[in-house]
């Protein structure tokens, strides 16, 4: 069976590949890449949550008849002098229902707002719609996301 994900044999992004369609990672951006979170803590379960959340709903919206299933990008940008972490998950989708911004989205939007201390969607969670595309953009001030260091 399938079940060589489970004896660490393949990732399951491998495994999506295999099966499904390709997922592709971008590379981490120097920014993203010096973020470390401590397993079980509550910024750990609250950026496993928002994540599994969006791939989910790749699973779910997903045009599987493509070979490309979903890109993840990491970025950093500067605006009003705070600096922000982006991560990106862009899928192609079947049908054009602009509905898919129910439940867990708007509550993840929510939250980046109150976390974020902003009121402007580009600097929370911002949805765009390119021809069959379906991209979320997470962005994270980010002072809230600190650095490793080690002790």
């Amino acid at each position: 069976g399938d079940y060589f994900i489970f004896n660490n044999q393949i990732t399951p992004f491998e495994w999506i590949d295999s099966k499904m369609a390709e997922t592709k990672i971008g590379d981490l951006s120097p920014k993203w890449r010096n973020i470390r979170l401590r397993r079980d803590s509550y910024a750990h379960s609250y950026l496993h949550g928002q994540w599994v959340e969006h791939l989910f709903n790749a699973f779910k919206y997903a045009d599987l008849s493509k070979n490309n299933f979903l890109t993840i990008t990491f970025k950093e940008k500067s605006v009003n002098d705070q600096e922000w972490l982006q991560i990106s998950f862009k899928n192609q989708f079947t049908k054009t229902d602009e509905t898919i911004f129910r439940g867990g989205l708007e509550g993840i939007a929510g939250t980046l707002k109150k976390l974020n201390g902003s009121k402007d969607d580009k600097l929370s969670l911002y949805l765009e719609f390119q021809k069959n595309y379906f991209v979320v953009n997470l962005n994270y001030r980010s002072d809230l996301l600190v650095p490793y260091t080690e002790e």
